[in-house]
């Protein structure tokens, strides 16, 4: 803040002004212990939960890039998160991945079985649990900016409400201490709103540099800050004509303000790009060494369900590598979020072939806690706030509809941390209207109290299992699986749960199935059976299971149906015997499985040939099939082995196959037929047309 900014936050406290009683200690009182609290549910949650896939990788790519600035892993996110969370551990001499640092660009699933190996060889606990509270460091920022902004744009206790909401939203708590990007763009995203709105108000040479220090550390802390910046001159011309306080201005007066507003971008837009670069450390290739990596491939966007947006995204890159304007790694990771947005959605117990606008506006009402949903429903009646507060309620509903309605066209479905970002604008609006409702009679004061009650019990019954919640609106945390999938229920966070089970029973013989092959490999006593996405995060071979198994089986909500429904279906057709987490289903007994050991051979072949050990991927292509014979992966795995080790007649035969069985549930196996007409492309076994 700059040095009016003491007088101005106390003149500014809301539609009723606040009263002598907030000016005094109390109110600094009540917010310091609400940080606290706040702070001491992030760690909790750090310590108590397993490290997620993301963060693996995240971790990983953080050390690096303080060792030797080897900005060639993980490019497709920025790194700001990543410098910040490891930060703690930045001078530890730490056994690291088998490549060199900074000696060439890393491959996406590479990454991930990297990642778990070095948290594995480096003490999983060691880094993750400090990692974890560095990064929470976005969280408290973005709660001291939710109880500022409210508190000059509606009032003291509007901020006291909006702070007690934020601190009890279960998914707030759940990505708040993850090492991930989805707090930091939120955090940022906010924080470069409120400094909008400040500049707004009253415009100053301060302000416009801490608008471009904001919009800079948005940039660096995930690429969807690229829709920020389009809603962020969208809502600085939507104040000009909709809320600016005076009249039209002549024709001259109305020249000057539009250079100056065009002045101050031009400032914002140079300063965020310098904050940018810093943390690329003001380098454009992205590999420290002076050979750049000849990985041409990158440069051709493929599958953005946008063709403009695939044109224009070439168009820079060609303008970039001769300009030089954004860093190339950077440019990178755009291109990776592009082609991102058309993967499958899973909803409602259903997987969809490509996005659907519904999936967020189902996501929020289930992940968003009762309190928020029920205030969030009275504020369409509170008009007294648009009539007025016009302007505040522009800034807080533009870019948190703004980021939603971004969010539903992207086709990139895979949970709700991807709309975190209007998380502190809603709620927002939901303090503003609780309190404004509160004042009218102590009904409805008594009502509040009641809402953020519930919510604090609600928030210490459901720990640690955060990210997995769901409201009692949906049925609750451990029915959340039945809406949705992915992120927003098992992304590999409760191995830890998971050993304190088996402890407490004194269990022996178990399997887990899990996409965290590697780090329940190191946290649990159980064989291991892979989830959809095993392969991509095992460093080690992944072990061949029987046809038949017996014990107690952990399986996780990412096997559930739709995904692998046939694999685990004789497990999850029993009745669970426990739901740990909200993610992790127990049963007990005997099954046959035939399928998932078939599963699990075909994960083997797949290894086999990224090894170039073609005679065992053959081999283990052989017993999938064997095991699961109307299998199109086995047969793609089969198929690949045999064109690998030259068995052209044999390999067209397979991956035939495979395509004659895709057909039979197009939509099911339509990455199976996509990955099976790749390879046939890809190894010139037979020309397309045929």
């Amino acid at each position: 803040m700059d040095d009016h900014s003491t007088l101005e936050f106390a003149e500014t406290a809301g539609p009723v002004g606040g009263s002598q009683e907030w000016k005094q200690p109390l109110f600094i009182v009540i917010v310091t212990v609400l940080v606290i609290f706040f702070a001491l549910e992030l760690l909790l949650h750090a310590k108590y939960t397993s490290v997620t896939i993301d963060e693996q990788v995240h971790i990983l790519a953080g050390y690096r890039y303080w060792e030797c600035g080897d900005y060639g892993i993980n490019p497709e996110h920025p790194p700001l998160l990543k410098l910040v969370a490891t930060w703690p551990i930045r001078s530890l001499h730490l056994t690291e991945a088998y490549w060199p640092c900074g000696t060439r660009m890393t491959g996406n699933s590479e990454q991930y079985s990297e990642g778990a190996r070095f948290l594995v060889n480096n003490g999983i606990d060691r880094l993750v649990v400090s990692t974890r509270m560095a990064a929470a460091s976005f969280s408290i920022l973005l709660l001291l900016f939710v109880i500022m902004s409210a508190y000059e744009m509606f009032g003291p206790r509007e901020a006291l409400v909006a702070a007690c909401l934020l601190i009890l939203e279960p998914s707030l708590i759940a990505h708040g201490s993850l090492v991930t990007t989805d707090m930091a763009i939120t955090a940022s995203f906010f924080a470069a709103v409120y400094a909008l709105y400040r500049y707004v108000k009253k415009p100053t040479g301060i302000r416009v540099f801490v608008l471009g220090l904001a919009v800079g550390v948005m940039l660096a802390s995930k690429h969807s800050a690229v829709v920020g910046i389009g809603l962020l001159l969208l809502l600085l011309i939507a104040d000009l004509v909709i809320t600016h306080p005076k009249p039209i201005p002549p024709a001259r007066a109305n020249g000057a303000q539009t250079l100056r507003v065009l002045g101050a971008c031009g400032i914002v837009g140079v300063i965020a790009l310098l904050v940018l670069w810093c943390t690329y450390r003001f380098r454009f290739d992205p590999l420290p060494w002076p050979v750049k990596p000849e990985t041409p491939e990158w440069r051709a966007v493929h599958s953005t369900r946008f063709p403009v947006i695939a044109a224009a995204l070439e168009g820079t890159i060609t303008l970039n590598e001769r300009i030089h304007l954004l860093p190339e790694a950077y440019v990178r990771g755009l291109v990776h979020v592009a082609e991102q947005n058309g993967q499958e959605t899973h909803i409602f117990g259903k997987i969809y072939p490509r996005g659907r606008w519904f999936y967020f506006p189902i996501a929020l009402s289930v992940k968003s806690s009762v309190p928020l949903l029920v205030l969030l429903f009275l504020a369409l009646f509170t008009t007294t706030l648009y009539n007025n507060r016009r302007r505040e309620m522009l800034f807080v509903l533009f870019p948190s509809l703004g980021f939603l309605a971004a969010s539903m066209t992207s086709g990139l479905n895979i949970g709700v941390r991807h709309i975190l970002p209007i998380y502190p604008f809603l709620i927002l609006v939901a303090a503003a209207a609780g309190v404004t409702w509160a004042r009218r009679n102590s009904a409805y004061l008594a009502g509040l109290v009641i809402l953020l009650v519930f919510g604090a019990v609600d928030a210490v019954r459901l720990f640690p299992s955060y990210i997995a919640f769901g409201n009692e609106f949906w049925g609750g945390t451990n029915k959340t699986y039945r809406v949705l999938g992915d992120s927003n229920v098992d992304w590999g966070q409760s191995l830890k749960l998971t050993k304190g089970y088996i402890d407490r029973l004194g269990i022996h013989n178990c399997w887990i199935v899990t996409d965290n092959l590697s780090i329940a490999a190191a946290t649990l006593p159980c064989r291991r059976m892979p989830g959809p996405f095993g392969a991509i995060m095992a460093y080690d071979l992944i072990e061949s299971a029987p046809s038949q198994i017996d014990g107690a089986v952990f399986l996780s909500a990412s096997a559930l149906p739709p995904e692998l429904s046939d694999a685990y279906e004789p497990i999850f057709q029993a009745t669970p015997q426990a739901v740990i987490g909200g993610s992790i289903f127990v049963y007990e007994g005997r099954f046959d499985v035939p399928l998932a050991a078939s599963f699990t051979h075909t994960l083997r072949a797949s290894q086999f040939l990224g090894r170039a050990d073609y005679k065992e991927a053959i081999s283990e292509g052989r017993q999938a099939i064997v095991l699961a014979p109307d299998d199109p992966k086995a047969r793609l795995m089969l198929g690949l082995a045999y064109a690998h080790d030259q068995d052209t007649a044999d390999a067209v035969d397979q991956l035939q196959r495979a395509l004659r069985l895709c057909g039979l549930d197009p939509i099911r196996f339509r990455r199976t037929r996509e990955e099976v007409e790749e390879g046939i492309r890809s190894l010139a076994i037979i020309q397309p047309d045929q």
